[in-house]
């Protein structure tokens, strides 16, 4: 999920974001797919970086407890075999 706590994404410094959960900054990541499910607004976006310490680890991310707290919504991720997203 994308939100306002994503501070430094776009900004010209060059120091790295102190939380990991957030995008590296200066540099431009695809959106893949949005989806909503039952009021949570899911995005997939595509990080060609692979920069060490820059994996989003916030809401919705691999591990995420989103996925226990909601299975309904992996669910039906599950059954939508155009989403090439997996938990």
């Amino acid at each position: 999920m994308i939100d306002e706590t994503m501070s430094g994404v776009g900004s010209s410094s060059n120091k790295k974001i102190e939380s990991a959960k957030h995008f590296a900054p200066d540099l431009i990541y695809s959106v893949i797919l949005y989806r909503e499910f039952n009021s949570h607004e899911l995005v997939l976006m595509h990080n060609p970086y692979r920069i060490a310490g820059y994996k989003w680890t916030g809401e919705w991310s691999d591990t995420a407890n989103e996925w226990d707290i909601y299975p309904d919504v992996l669910f039906e991720i599950s059954q939508d075999h155009s989403i090439p997203w997996k938990r």
